[in-house]
């Protein structure tokens, strides 16, 4: 790699690009907030309102809390890395390429749903496993990780499914034996019981998810956009995190686990996004997440052989799901 390209490497693993990016996402935000807001994709929870409803009424503050849950998912991300040096580095690319993936969805960083919650709240059971490695008797925090999963369930139906993610990280951090059956399945049943003892939810007034319904998807003016967006995210998510197997594979049991366990996240979000497309907004925070890590950590392991080249075509695709959607109603 010749001098000016590793130039080009140092800088967009720098504070400075991650910033830049940051600032770009923040200004694409207001710009789009300025415009009409296209009908997005409805989320509706089991039993409870659906976040997306919460704030419905009041767009200013709905913004503002778009705006507030993706830097707290970049900050919670952060803080991963930093706790546990997952990326093997102190950059933090990923936050700013987050911020622009964020930035490349419609509506994400304007209008306030269940995604930035999602994020939060698998960041965190994804810190919560991380730090239990190996360590089968301490079960409080399997049952801290699930009770949380199941609580946003009954608010948004889209959590559930990663129930099953948060059990195969269980058997990946080597935690899986009888306690942590026990502990998971009591995390379920908790909060449930506590809200039905307290005479908040009605067991017969249960909502099942809708089926998908390709018809009323597409004929959303915010479709198209919506689905080439996710369709980068997905895409730099799978090219990269195949990459980043051939290095993980000769790293040590820990190190193996942990990004296991990202990828399988990774990879629920993205067939998530797929087959439960009506409601892809609530999975795309995660998958754009999932997405920045893997990229950033490409950038890590193959810096020397022109890694560059994958930030910058993120880059650029993002940019132009950006200028497209503020170029057209």
């Amino acid at each position: 790699m010749t001098r000016p390209e590793q130039r080009l490497t140092d800088f967009l693993r720098s504070r400075g690009f991650a910033w830049l990016l940051t600032m770009v996402a923040t200004a694409v935000a207001c710009v789009s907030f300025m415009r009409p807001m296209p009908d997005t994709p409805a989320d509706m929870g089991l039993w409870l309102p659906s976040p997306g409803l919460w704030l419905s009424d009041s767009p200013s503050t709905s913004f503002v809390s778009a705006m507030a849950g993706s830097i707290a998912t970049a900050l919670a991300m952060v803080a991963v890395n930093r706790v546990f040096n997952l990326l093997r580095t102190v950059s933090v690319l990923f936050a700013g390429l987050f911020m622009l993936l964020q930035s490349a969805t419609p509506t994400e960083l304007t209008r306030f749903s269940g995604a930035p919650l999602l994020a939060v709240a698998m960041l965190m059971s994804m810190t919560a496993l991380y730090a239990s490695y190996q360590s089968r008797h301490n079960t409080r925090r399997v049952f801290l990780i699930f009770m949380t999963i199941t609580t946003g369930a009954m608010f948004q139906y889209g959590f559930m499914p990663y129930l099953i993610v948060a059990l195969i990280g269980c058997y990946q951090m080597r935690l899986l034996n009888l306690k942590c059956i026990l502990a998971a399945l009591t995390g379920v049943v908790t909060p449930l019981w506590c809200c039905l003892a307290a005479g908040i939810i009605d067991p017969m007034a249960m909502r099942l998810p809708p089926m998908p319904d390709p018809h009323l998807f597409f004929s959303l003016p915010v479709a198209p956009k919506l689905t080439v967006a996710i369709g980068v995210s997905l895409t730099a998510g799978l090219v990269c995190g195949t990459l980043n197997l051939m290095k993980v594979i000769s790293m040590n049991a820990r190190t193996r686990a942990m990004h296991g366990f990202l990828a399988v996240t990774g990879i629920a979000s993205g067939v998530l996004c797929i087959m439960d497309f009506n409601n892809v907004v609530f999975y795309a925070g995660l998958l754009n997440a999932c997405t920045a890590f893997q990229v950033s950590f490409t950038v890590r392991l193959y810096g020397h052989r022109r890694a560059y080249i994958a930030v910058i075509a993120l880059t650029a695709a993002c940019l132009s799901c950006i200028l497209w959607t503020l170029t057209t109603t």
